[in-house]
């Protein structure tokens, strides 16, 4: 399971639980044929699921899906009833994750094209929760265990940007946000979302949305006053 997507792989086929993903930032659940036998005696058949996954296939996550992963990324260390939360933290992903496939659209998880969005989106959320920091490309290539030309060629043909133009684009949507919602010094801001200066946002800004950070809080200054 990544960010954007999860796997489901037949019981006898050898694949890798990194595929697509950074290291550490995934969870890959083992499930017994046993323990579909009891969901289906339990909560109802699940033959539209065996029928869907007779192949490797891919999925998109959805929201609860999304939440508890991040749940159960996090439960980590010594603590009353650990055991017993991760269990039912693990049902409860593997009840979500069943009903997804079932009701949800599948992509053969053999495409190479399907790893390469799943790889894209694992690479977009890293470089946007991480916006403002310098991100060498050799510690991308390190991370997501790819190499620097085809991680480059890959995030291109895939979003139509290279990795430090959408980077920028993430840094800008960061900058908005805080010149419409605080009252910080246009320095302080630049510094915040990782451009070095106030007039290299300012730059960056007229660049991308064709504005300055003066004109975009005037704008939202005057749409504010006018409600």
């Amino acid at each position: 399971m990544s960010q954007e997507r999860f796997a489901v792989i037949p019981a006898g086929r050898a694949h890798q639980t990194q595929a697509a993903c950074a290291p550490n930032a995934h969870i890959a659940l083992y499930v017994t044929d046993e323990a579909l036998r009891k969901l289906d005696s339990a909560v109802g058949s699940l033959e539209e699921f065996r029928r869907r996954t007779r192949k490797p296939v891919l999925v998109h996550m959805s929201t609860a899906i999304r939440s508890l992963q991040d749940l159960s990324l996090r439960n980590e260390g010594a603590g009353y009833g650990l055991a017993a939360t991760r269990q039912a933290l693990s049902s409860a992903l593997l009840m979500q994750c069943i009903g997804e496939v079932i009701a949800g659209s599948t992509a053969s998880a053999n495409s190479p094209g399907e790893h390469g969005m799943a790889l894209v989106a694992d690479l977009e959320n890293f470089i946007t929760a991480h916006a403002d920091r310098e991100i060498p490309l050799d510690a991308l290539a390190a991370r997501f265990r790819i190499s620097r030309r085809h991680i480059t060629r890959l995030f291109r043909d895939h979003t139509g940007l290279s990795i430090g133009e959408f980077q920028q684009r993430a840094r800008y949507r960061n900058a908005c946000r805080l010149l419409v919602e605080t009252d910080l010094p246009i320095g302080e801001v630049a510094f915040r979302v990782g451009f070095g200066s106030g007039a290299a946002l300012a730059h960056a800004m007229r660049r991308i949305g064709r504005h300055s950070p003066t004109d975009l809080r005037a704008s939202a200054s005057h749409s504010i006053n006018q409600d």
